[in-house]
């Protein structure tokens, strides 16, 4: 074989990409008529939990890069439409705290990392909306390391 890769590896390959491309394809259906739009979905319960309210779509975004890698446009089309749709950092009220790591890592990575892979700008202006809902956890800052958290 030219790229060093026996048949029956290939195969085996192809076999296990299409295991998982199906338990994720699996794993959104399940998201989606469980816990469209919030953060977490409790896998046991099928009960959702969100960080704040009204919901960020945490889990929703954190899996869209995923989504784009292992080819579910459409999964990932779905996503997108609702992150352009329903995200407003800027609405969340209650005094809930929002962890500034967490929602960085997983929020911002998520729609920066998706973003990167796809080009749709609606996912650049929304990591930018939720950059400046998190700016006041630098700025406010009197050391310039930011707060843990906002509420």
């Amino acid at each position: 074989d030219p790229d060093g890769v026996m048949p029956s590896a290939s195969a085996e390959f192809a076999a296990r990409r299409a295991q998982v491309v199906a338990a994720t394809k699996r794993s959104f259906e399940h998201y989606k008529r469980h816990a469209w739009g919030s953060d977490e979905l409790r896998p046991v319960s099928n009960a959702t939990h969100n960080w704040t309210q009204p919901a960020l779509g945490v889990t929703l975004i954190d899996a869209m890069s995923t989504l784009w890698v292992l080819g579910l446009r459409d999964e990932f089309a779905e996503a997108a439409d609702h992150v352009a749709e329903s995200f407003d950092p800027f609405e969340i009220a209650g005094g809930k705290f929002v962890d500034v790591f967490e929602t960085t890592i997983r929020v911002l990575g998520g729609l920066v990392s998706a973003y990167s892979l796809s080009g749709d700008e609606r996912l650049l202006d929304a990591a930018e909306t939720f950059a400046d809902a998190l700016a006041p956890a630098l700025s406010a800052s009197p050391s310039g390391i930011p707060f843990r958290g906002l509420a």
